[in-house]
């Protein structure tokens, strides 16, 4: 369980009792119900929410957290509303007219903690005969609680339903406050928009459409929006870096298949998981017989191909722009670029992404004029970012692709010895799925 007294289970945020705060706990959900374990006994059980968002059972929230639920203005106001006329005057007039606000919000919630010692209808009294000695004074209408002016002998009980005065305003009051709150909610939202602060806009949205969620603590209710902007940046920017990389396949390091007689090492994956290796301007070979991954509906696989979009995926979702070409496509985009002379600029936006992932290498020997292209743009690599290589071809076998043998020294100098190497063993898996 959560600091906050809360689990998440499929984006919606569920309490549980606040004991059970930092305890392990198992969450079992049906189409209708969201119940919480503890030591195999249930302990919380919410209809289940199927948008973004928190449901808090009033039980379940620590002494503290019921206190400010109970102090915030609105809570404060809809008590009043409760009441009567008399308090409610009083309410609005320090949390609404006072000058000083921090005072005024003090005044109000000690009217609060009056209710709890004399009873709310009694607070009701006392407020009404404040307003006919025209007095909004909280120690004058302590004073009157205590001392009971009102109550004594020869003096006129005041009656159950107060009579009409200048100071209370009525229903029709009531109504004009609520629509200039509603007023200010909208014009919150709108101003978020303009700060480009969708995630923020959202999450208040959410939380005037839920009343559970004025029971959180104003930092609470804050750090959700923070939170939810947050998460929204960064989706946005995965999804724009994802949209740029052009991924071959969409796959993902969790998918990795190991059973495969492939030879893959999982602590070497797990080592590579994390990106640093990009952040060190280094490489990664991926050499192995030709084939891709093997999976359909799960995406999982261990082709060299299909392994380095899963890097590359992993490289987006750690913030690091991504580039995916074959061998054959970028020696065809190189050479067009040579020949309408806009090869600077082709040149300019490789070396702008972090990772270059060069898929197939060595299936058509480098020409002269791509090889020395090539050089230029693995020379800008080794200075702002990474490559991945895949190859159905050792790395000793490499110099043989390069009709110019000093070329592919050049080349292959500053690249392989840079590297992580990841070698695939067994049979190709696209023999393998045509002999199944």
């Amino acid at each position: 369980m959560r600091s906050d007294y809360l689990v998440e289970y499929d984006n919606h945020h569920y309490s549980v009792p606040s004991r059970l705060v930092q305890q392990q706990g198992d969450v079992r959900a049906t189409g209708e119900i969201v119940e919480v374990f503890h030591n195999h006994l249930r302990v919380s059980s919410h209809a289940r929410q199927y948008v973004s968002g928190i449901s808090v059972q009033p039980e379940h929230r620590p002494p503290n957290h019921q206190y400010y639920a109970d102090s915030e203005p609105a809570a404060l106001l809809a008590w009043g509303e409760r009441v009567g006329p008399a308090l409610l005057r009083h309410l609005h007039y320090h949390l609404t007219e006072r000058t000083d606000v921090a005072n005024g919000h003090k005044a109000a919630n000690a009217l609060r903690n009056e209710a709890r010692i004399h009873g709310d209808a009694r607070l009701e009294e006392a407020c009404a005969y404040a307003l006919t000695i025209k007095t909004f004074a909280l120690k004058s209408l302590q004073s009157i609680l205590r001392e009971q002016p009102d109550k004594r002998p020869g003096l006129k009980s005041l009656p159950s339903s107060t009579a009409a005065h200048e100071n209370l305003r009525g229903a029709h009051y009531i109504t004009v406050m609520k629509r200039s709150f509603e007023d200010a909610e909208t014009s919150r939202q709108s101003k978020l928009q303009q700060l480009q602060l969708s995630g923020m806009a959202k999450a208040y949205r959410d939380q005037l459409e839920q009343p559970r969620m004025q029971e959180l603590p104003f930092d609470d209710r804050l750090g959700l929006m923070v939170d939810r902007e947050l998460s929204e940046r960064e989706n946005r920017k995965l999804s724009r870096l994802l949209k740029q990389a052009k991924l071959r396949y969409a796959a993902h390091l969790e998918d990795v298949d190991y059973r495969s007689s492939r030879g893959l090492d999982k602590q070497v994956i797990a080592g590579l998981t994390g990106c640093s290796w990009i952040g060190q301007q280094q490489n990664l070979l991926l050499t192995g017989a030709t084939g891709t991954g093997t999976g359909t509906g799960t995406g999982t696989g261990t082709g060299k191909s299909w392994l380095a979009c899963a890097f590359g995926s992993q490289a987006c979702r750690q913030g690091y722009s991504v580039i995916y070409k074959s061998a054959s496509k970028l020696y065809e985009e190189m050479q067009i670029a040579i020949g309408d002379g806009s090869l600077p600029k082709y040149r300019t936006a490789l070396s702008k992404v972090l990772l270059l992932i060069l898929d197939d290498f060595g299936l058509a020997p480098v020409e002269p004029t791509v090889g020395y292209t090539l050089l230029d743009i693995v020379d800008q690599r080794m200075q702002t970012g990474s490559l991945i290589i895949t190859s159905q071809f050792p790395t000793e076998h490499w110099h043989s692709m390069f009709n110019d043998a000093t070329l592919a020294e050049a080349i292959l100098d500053r690249i392989v010895h840079r590297s992580h190497r990841i070698g695939l063993k067994g049979e190709s898996l696209r023999k393998q799925a045509a002999k199944a």
